[in-house]
C-alpha cells in the first residue's frame, strides 16, 4: 500500500498548503593597500539565513510539517594582485576561509570549515597573442528540501521524503585554461578556451518508482563532472562586404545518479558548430547571413545490469535576408531552415521552416 493507494483522483481530491519563507542578513567588509604597482586585498563577511517550511495536507499526520533550516556563516579573504612587466604577466591568487554553523532537523547542528584557494595567470606571449590560466574552488549550500523531517507532496505522482542527511562539505573546483589571438586592425578575433568542474561531492535528488507514486529523497554522489571547450573565429573582410564566423563548443559530463536504489553512471558528449558568411552592403537594402549548423549528442547510461546508448544528430543548413524600403520606413527579414535529423532511438523526419517579418517605422 504506497502513500497515495488510497487517492482516488475520480472521487476525491488533496489539498496541501506549503509556506516557505526565508531571509537572509550580513555584514561584509574590504581592505585593500597600494603596494606599488601590485594590490592586497582583504575581504570579511559574516551572515545569517533562515529557511521555514510550513506544510499542511489535510489531515495526514506524515505531511504536517514546521521545519526550520539555519545558517550562520564567517568568511575571511585574502587576495593578491600583481604584475610583472618583463615578460608582461598579470596574476592574481588568494584563498578564502569559510566557517559555517548548520541548524537543521530536529535542532541538530553541525559546524563546517573550508579553505578555498583560487588563482589566475595571464600573460601576452607576443604581440596579438595571449593567454590565461585560472583555479577557482567554491563552497555549494543547502536548502530547507534537504532536511525535511516529513514527507511533502511534490506533484500529483510523487513526494519528498525525509533524507536524514548531515551536511557536509560540497566543493566545486573549477579551472579555465585559453588563448586568445586578435588583430584588430585586420578584423581578426579569435580564441581558444577549455574548462572542467568537478564536484568533490554533491547532493542529489534520488528516485524510487513505486507502483503508484515516485519517492524522492537526497542522497550524496561522488561523481559530478563537466569538460568543456570552445572555438571561435570571426573575420570581417576589409574590400569586400563580407564576413566569416566560425564557432563551436564541445562538452564531455559525467554524473552518478541513484533510480530505484541502483547507482548508474551517466555519460553525455555533445558538439555543436556554428559556420556562417554574412554581407555588409552598405545601402542595407539587401544582406544576407548563410551557412550550416551541426549538433551532435550522444548519451550513454550504465548500470550494474545493463547499458544504454542514444544518439542524435542534426544538421541544419540556413539562410537569412534582411533589409530596409522605402526610405528605411520599412524593415524586413526572411529566414529560412532545413532541419535534417538523424538518431538511434527514434525515426525522424526532416523538417523545412520558413519565417517572414516586416516592421514598418512611423516616426521617419
Amino acid at each position: 500500500s504506497e502513500v497515495f493507494s488510497w487517492f482516488d483522483i475520480l472521487n476525491s481530491s488533496l489539498h496541501q498548503k506549503s509556506n516557505v519563507k526565508s531571509s537572509d542578513i550580513g555584514v561584509q567588509g574590504r581592505m585593500s593597500w597600494k603596494l606599488g604597482s601590485d594590490k592586497l586585498i582583504f575581504r570579511t563577511y559574516f551572515g545569517r539565513s533562515n529557511e521555514h517550511l510550513n506544510n499542511n495536507l489535510d489531515d495526514l499526520n506524515a505531511y504536517q510539517l514546521n521545519d526550520d533550516y539555519n545558517k550562520s556563516e564567517h568568511i575571511i579573504g585574502v587576495q593578491y594582485q600583481g604584475t610583472l612587466k618583463k615578460p608582461l604577466v598579470n596574476y592574481s591568487l588568494g584563498f578564502q576561509y569559510n566557517y559555517t554553523n548548520h541548524s537543521y532537523l530536529l535542532d541538530s547542528k553541525k559546524a563546517l570549515g573550508a579553505i578555498l584557494p583560487n588563482f589566475s595567470i595571464s600573460r601576452n606571449l607576443r604581440e596579438n597573442l595571449s593567454a590565461y590560466i585560472s583555479y577557482n574552488s567554491n563552497l555549494n549550500g543547502f536548502s530547507i528540501l534537504n532536511f525535511l523531517s516529513k514527507n511533502i507532496v511534490d506533484d500529483y505522482r510523487s513526494y519528498i521524503s525525509p533524507s536524514f542527511v548531515v551536511p557536509e562539505l560540497t566543493i566545486t573546483d573549477s579551472y579555465n585554461v585559453g588563448i586568445m589571438y586578435n588583430i584588430p586592425e585586420k578584423n581578426i578575433f579569435s580564441s581558444v578556451s577549455f574548462s572542467h568542474n568537478s564536484d568533490r561531492k554533491k547532493l542529489e535528488r534520488t528516485f524510487n518508482n513505486l507502483e503508484l507514486v515516485t519517492q524522492q529523497n537526497f542522497q550524496y554522489i561522488d561523481t559530478n563532472k563537466t569538460t568543456s571547450g570552445n572555438l571561435t573565429f570571426n573575420k570581417k573582410f576589409r574590400h569586400i562586404p563580407f564576413g566569416l564566423n566560425f564557432n563551436s563548443f564541445g562538452s564531455v559530463s559525467q554524473l552518478e545518479t541513484v533510480l530505484n536504489n541502483e547507482t548508474s553512471d551517466n555519460k553525455n558528449y555533445n558538439i555543436s558548430s556554428k559556420l556562417y558568411i554574412q554581407s555588409y552592403f552598405k545601402n542595407n537594402q539587401l544582406n544576407f547571413n548563410a551557412g550550416i549548423n551541426y549538433m551532435n549528442n550522444i548519451s550513454k547510461n550504465n548500470t550494474a545490469i545493463f547499458s544504454n546508448v542514444a544518439k542524435l544528430e542534426r544538421v541544419t543548413p540556413f539562410i537569412t535576408l534582411n533589409g530596409v524600403a522605402l526610405n528605411d520606413k520599412i524593415n524586413w527579414s526572411i529566414d529560412s531552415q532545413y532541419f535534417i535529423y538523424k538518431s538511434s532511438s527514434v525515426q525522424s523526419q526532416n523538417i523545412f521552416d520558413l519565417g517572414f517579418r516586416t516592421q514598418y517605422n512611423f516616426s521617419k
